[in-house]
């Protein structure tokens, strides 16, 4: 080999041809990083024979300064970055459930302020309402109460003496007179006309102004309004111009003195129209439910079965689901029946009213508020674990549910809608809404051949079990 022609040699280490260029070799032709500095170092060695020193080859030192030698310290950064992390992570989420802990106490605080401004005002104008349409009158040694239902047209005052006689104790003395249905329905309404006794039954609801929901609400008043006399229907509200439409159209109005989370507390509402009212039952109904008269001919046939009075009685039904009724399909009985056919009952979990009787322990109740998940079914469930009687009236009762784009299910879609459900399993701590059914009453009603219905007594399914 030529050592003079620099620029053409060439070495062969270990099947690698090493050119011997005076220019540095580019690190990417090679693949190998140790054979890439034992060819510099044998390049050295051949530039130093030719000034005719002498060469002592040594075994290159490669020093862990590239990527490879980082490898370690790339770990340890990662490994600090995953700790940080990691703190990070421990620290926020201990910081938000604190600060829902807190969100949480300040919303009950709010909560307990809104009610109390909801007492002061109920009391202020419970006041009002009282010393306008109430007076004492006394009339030989005997105190009456006089009190005033709003029609359309008229304004009638029913006198109800203190010691009254009951609803039941006048059906049976016309029972022995009148032997149809359709006659004792006449006798009833010339008696609670001539203030002889109660109304049948106080209806009661409650809804906010909404638009959409005018059609609506307005077709569920007049719809109630036709059953008067039997039926004295209730609004509650805080709203004063809704107060005013409402009562316009004839309805008794009072205030939501008991809410949570801004929703009227139900049982509230039981105990304060029984204060204001009497009748021989009382019932809470979603405001978008119509009736026909069979609602009053199934409580006229109940008091003439052989039902223990004595003893809390609830009434509940499955409902029937109409889209898009008119309001001509609403203007009557008639209609309403016509426009249900087209129509689809709804599930026995969902219960739209609730019948009681004057005696029903609502004060023993839980707070459970109105239009959200969870209270109908308890409410059928603890009238069973307490042995009320509960009947079942879907079959003579004919609620229409009038549906509206928002659909059937619209309580589970609202705020708070499991408000009910937490409270429940805070207080009994496992609920089993199955056994709070309709088809879990131990009653329920059937058409009888003679007009209005019967009572038969239901064999409750396993299901409806533990209670």
């Amino acid at each position: 080999m030529d050592t003079n022609s620099g620029i053409n040699d060439s070495v062969l280490i270990q099947g690698f041809t090493i050119s011997t260029y005076s220019q540095r070799i580019p690190m990417d032709k090679y693949s190998d990083l140790n054979l890439y500095i034992r060819s510099l170092s044998y390049r050295e060695s051949l530039e130093a024979s030719d000034k005719g020193d002498v060469v002592h080859m040594k075994e290159p030192v490669v020093e862990a300064t590239g990527w490879l030698s980082k490898r370690g310290s790339h770990f340890k950064v990662l490994s600090f970055c995953l700790i940080c992390t990691i703190v990070y992570i421990y620290l926020y989420s201990n910081l938000t459930i604190r600060t829902m802990v807190v969100n949480d106490m300040m919303q009950n605080t709010i909560n307990d302020l809104q009610r109390w401004k909801n007492k002061v005002e109920g009391w202020v104008r419970g006041f009002s309402e009282l010393s306008q349409n109430q007076s004492i009158v006394s009339t030989v040694g005997q105190v009456q109460t006089e009190y005033r239902i709003e029609t359309n047209n008229e304004s009638i005052h029913l006198f109800d003496p203190v010691q009254t006689t009951t609803q039941s104790q006048l059906l049976t003395q016309h029972w022995t007179k009148y032997k149809t249905l359709k006659e004792r329905i006449a006798a009833l309404k010339d008696a609670i006309i001539r203030n002889q006794t109660d109304p049948l039954l106080t209806l009661f609801t409650t809804w906010p102004t909404k638009a959409e929901k005018f059609l609506v609400h307005n077709s569920t008043i007049k719809n109630w309004n036709s059953l008067y006399p039997f039926v004295r229907s209730v609004f509650f509200t805080n709203e004063e111009d809704l107060a005013s439409r409402v009562k316009s159209m004839g309805w008794s109005v009072l205030p939501i003195v008991q809410s949570a989370v801004g929703i009227p507390i139900l049982k509230y509402m039981y105990t304060d129209t029984m204060l204001k009212f009497k009748s021989t039952f009382y019932a809470y109904s979603n405001g978008d439910i119509l009736f026909t008269e069979g609602l009053v001919e199934t409580l006229i046939s109940l008091l003439t079965s052989d039902l223990d009075f004595n003893k809390p009685l609830m009434i509940v039904g499955q409902r029937t689901n109409v889209q898009d009724m008119t309001q001509d399909e609403t203007s009557s009985f008639d209609k309403i029946i016509q426009a249900s056919k087209r129509g689809k009952r709804f599930t026995p979990y969902a219960e739209d009213y609730f019948i009681t009787n004057a005696i029903y322990p609502w004060k023993e109740c839980a707070e459970v508020v109105i239009g959200r998940r969870a209270y109908d079914n308890w409410l059928v469930l603890n009238a069973r674990k307490r042995d009320h009687i509960t009947i079942d009236g879907t079959k003579t009762i004919l609620a229409v549910h009038q549906t509206t784009k928002a659909g059937n299910f619209e309580g589970h879609g609202r705020p708070n809608s499991n408000y009910n459900d937490r409270l429940l399993v805070k207080l009994y701590r496992r609920v089993h809404y199955g056994s709070g059914l309709t088809s879990c009453t131990s009653y329920y009603t059937l058409p009888s051949a003679s007009g209005g219905s019967k009572l038969e007594k239901r064999k409750v399914h396993k299901s409806c079990f533990p209670l």
